[in-house]
């Protein structure tokens, strides 16, 4: 269903509730505008995924220089994961 989940495909709520707000539109719908109407949500769901995708790469690119400019180096960094 999505192009712009990557791996980790992620539906949000909003998502969910278009497609099923779409199935339970369309048992009342026939042919063709059956399944007009249940490509144009998938299309909307998977738009709104890509620009959600954009929008954490982004967000992560951003994050990644902001401490690059403080100095911080990831790649440096300890693991501080506390053992049970």
């Amino acid at each position: 269903m999505s192009s712009g989940g990557g791996k980790n495909p992620e539906l949000t709520v909003c998502q969910v509730h278009t497609a099923t707000s779409a199935l339970v539109r369309a048992l009342w719908m026939t042919g063709q505008a059956r399944a007009t109407y249940l490509v144009r949500a998938a299309a909307i769901i998977t738009l709104t995924q890509d620009r959600l995708a954009r929008s954490r790469r982004s967000h992560a690119k951003t994050k990644r220089r902001r401490l690059r400019e403080l100095g911080i180096k990831l790649s440096v960094l300890r693991c501080c994961i506390l053992e049970a």
